[in-house]
């Protein structure tokens, strides 16, 4: 799980994890608890999204290759730096 936050960080984005109180005594509490049971029985998502799950791995892939290439990059120039010193 930290791997994954490391590298979703490397590519400039963030994570916020937000505690959500509960909505006892809401009025509609028992039909939102219901459509957050059978959301998490699901396979799919009903959100449109401007991707294909395939098109999305791509970005993704490629966003991790490109950081991971500008990492080792950076790694050369200040080893580099340290052996002119």
């Amino acid at each position: 799980m930290l791997q994954l936050m490391y590298r979703i960080q490397i590519m400039g984005l963030s994570i916020v994890f937000v505690w959500i109180p509960g909505h006892i005594g809401t009025r509609g509490n028992e039909t939102a608890d219901k459509c957050a049971k059978e959301a998490t029985e699901r396979n799919n998502i009903d959100i449109p999204a401007p991707y294909s799950k395939e098109e999305m791995k791509s970005i993704v892939k490629h966003k991790i290759k490109n950081s991971e290439k500008k990492r080792k990059q950076d790694s050369t120039i200040k080893n580099n730096e340290k052996l002119i010193r």
